[in-house]
Order: structure tokens, then sequence, then C-alpha cells
């Protein structure tokens, strides 16, 4: 006995459930994918494609990575040369290297270098102490009696 020939409105019909099933399965791989972070868009397969597009379209390396962090500390100290943003930005990466220790797990290791210096994971600058450190002093220690002269007028 032959077979029938399938209506082409039966063919539709399972093509279009074929498709649905296969759009939900993706969805669902990508909710695992989004599970620990918070998705921008409500539909986590649709972040996925724009994520991919960023990446592929922005090409994000550690080369090019560091290449912008060298480009910000010349913004930041215009009025010094190119050389020397290059020697702070240099001691800066290397200052910026966890070792590992036990107990502590991963900690920055001691360095001294003509900007940056770490001892015992504190981290100085040069010089020492700046203006701004003495004025911020000053007025914690100012706050810091008024609230206690506050406190003294609200006891019965």
């Amino acid at each position: 006995m032959p077979v029938a020939p399938m209506p082409l409105s039966r063919k539709i019909l399972y093509y279009s459930i074929m498709i649905v099933m296969l759009l939900l399965i993706i969805e669902l791989c990508s909710r695992a994918y989004y599970y620990q972070r918070l998705s921008p868009h409500p539909i986590a397969a649709l972040q996925i494609v724009k994520d991919l597009k960023n990446g592929v379209r922005n090409a994000v390396s550690p080369d090019s990575t560091g290449k912008k962090i060298q480009q910000n500390h010349y913004l930041v100290r215009p009025e010094l040369s190119r050389a020397e943003n290059d020697r702070i930005y240099a001691e800066t990466m290397q200052a910026d290297q966890a070792v590992y220790v036990p107990w502590v797990q991963f900690a920055f290791r001691d360095i001294r270098s003509r900007y940056v210096n770490v001892t015992g994971h504190i981290r100085r600058s040069v010089p020492d102490m700046s203006e701004g450190a003495a004025t911020v002093a000053a007025w914690t220690d100012a706050s810091v009696q008024d609230m206690s002269e506050g406190a003294a007028t609200l006891r019965p």
C-alpha cells in the first residue's frame, strides 16, 4: 500500500514545531551559561549573540588591554614625558603581579623601585605623604570630635 504524500500545511506545522523546540533548547543552554550572571537582555540567546558580536568587534586581548592602560597613564600625567610614563607603567605592572603564599593565598610581592614601593603587602607611593592626606586626617579628626560632642548632649 503506497504512503500518501503529506500535505504542505502539516509539513509547515512540523517544521515550525521543530524550529520552536530548537530555539527553546538554545535559550535553555544560554540561560545555563548566564545562570551566575545577570543578563541585561531578557532573552539570553540574544545576549549571547550580542556578546559574541562585541567580542569579535573589539577583539580584546591582554596586549590591547595593556595598551589602553598605558594610554590612561599618559592622560593622568600629561606633565611627564612619555619615557617617565612608560617607566611608571612598567613598575606598576611589575608590582601588580600576585604570588602564591601558603595560608595567605595570593599576595602582591615586595618591590622596590623609583615610583612604586610595596613592602609587607603595603603599597607606598613617592613621596610618602601628600598634602591631601594631612587634610583628610584633620577633617576626620574634627568630624569625630563633633560627633562625640553631639552624642554627649543626647544623654539624659
